[in-house]
């Protein structure tokens, strides 16, 4: 690879949350390990989210390898809504997209390429960048649903900007469909690269010696959760099921604001990326009550630590999963998901079994492939000096 990529993005780790948006960074390692240069511009809020809470200064950047450099301005992000008769989100979306631009000028001179992560607020700061350097522009849709940006921004408005990609990266075929048939997105122009992981890092480990290096203890039943803390992502359901069988005890990595507390729960906080498969590892059942996924990295995660997992009946992970690979349950039914920890936890060979399926089926998720096969798109598209319309 010889591309000088810009990549934008409001999902990139900094000192204050390192664990945030790494699904990304490893993306955009990988691409800096296969020879290109590649500027990451991720501006952080001023009033931000993340921990620390409150910003006011531009943090300084992570270590990050060779080749690779992060820029992390300031933006002014306000909540969605209205604010009388403008939209909170499009404001939001301007203050970005101005701080990306501004960051993108300084840092690169002769970019080849603007790679947008997410359409708001990544990909509009990579049209805009992309039209200050007459370069394409790609954009990565991971959403897991739209629904939002058409209330706040109207359906239009969605099909304007998507038409202004020279590419558009989806994760899964259900995002492919949802562009072409809801917002009138040309079929080339499109193309499917499902999320992958590093199999050096996640693979199979030994529960009991997992167990043993977390503290946590040797012979009680344990389930884990990874994932956001909010509604969408179910921590509460799974806590509800958990409190119908006393002798589980639970493990949650991630945050926000639905903390699961109570005498079952053995750790419930972020962690370190790279501890994340000690923590997979150490569990019995792996469960996600999901109620939206683009491509869910979590459960991808859990496959190739060999775990049997419980989680969603739904179209976007039985594309990930299959239906063979995992027990799938309504995100919604806590007497459901509790009935299927419960056949796990106490059947060796229903488990087993699913834990051999879930491995054999992570096997096609490889983050190195991933990268590999983006990265030749790219390429193609950035030699293409050829005029095109995107009407």
């Amino acid at each position: 690879m010889s591309l000088n990529l810009i990549v934008t993005s409001d999902n990139y780790p900094t000192p204050s949350a390192p664990n945030f948006g790494t699904f990304l960074s490893v993306l955009v390692t990988e691409w800096a390990r296969a020879g290109g240069r590649v500027d990451v511009v991720a501006p952080v809020a001023r009033f931000s989210r993340q921990p620390s809470r409150l910003l006011w200064t531009q943090p300084a950047p992570l270590p990050t390898p060779e080749r690779i450099r992060v820029s992390h301005p300031l933006f002014t992000s306000l909540s969605n809504g209205r604010l009388g008769p403008f939209s909170a989100r499009e404001l939001g979306i301007q203050s970005f997209v101005r701080s990306a631009a501004r960051a993108a000028m300084k840092m690169s001179p002769n970019p080849d390429l603007a790679y947008g992560h997410f359409l708001y607020r990544g990909g509009a700061a990579a049209l805009r960048i992309a039209e200050h350097f007459t370069i394409p522009a790609v954009v990565a849709l991971g959403e897991a649903t739209f629904d939002d940006y058409e209330q706040d921004l109207g359906l239009e408005r969605i099909k304007q900007d998507l038409s202004r990609f020279r590419g558009i990266v989806a994760v899964s075929e259900l995002i492919r469909d949802r562009c072409i048939e809801r917002f009138a997105v040309r079929p080339e122009r499109i193309r499917v690269f499902p999320n992958g992981i590093d199999f050096t890092l996640f693979k199979p480990m030994d529960r009991r010696e997992a167990r043993k290096g977390l503290g946590l203890p040797i012979d009680r039943p344990i389930i884990a959760f990874v994932g956001h803390f909010i509604e969408r992502k179910g921590p509460m359901r799974v806590m509800e099921s958990l409190r119908r069988h006393p002798e589980l005890g639970g493990v949650f990595i991630g945050d926000g604001p639905q903390k699961p507390t109570g005498e079952q729960v053995l750790f419930a906080a972020p962690a370190v990326h790279e501890d994340i498969p000690r923590w997979i590892a150490a569990c019995d059942v792996f469960v996600l009550p999901t109620l939206a996924e683009g491509s869910c990295n979590a459960l991808i995660e859990a496959m190739a630590c060999g775990r049997a997992i419980v989680t969603s009946e739904i179209a976007s992970i039985r594309a990930l999963t299959g239906n063979e690979a995992v027990s799938l349950v309504d995100p919604m039914n806590v007497d459901a998901i509790s009935q299927a920890v419960d056949h796990l936890v106490c059947n060796d060979d229903a488990r087993n079994t699913l834990e051999r399926r879930a491995l054999e089926r992570s096997r096609g998720y490889s983050l190195e492939a991933r990268a590999k096969k983006i990265l030749e798109w790219l390429e193609e598209l950035s030699s293409d000096g050829a005029e095109w319309d995107p009407c």
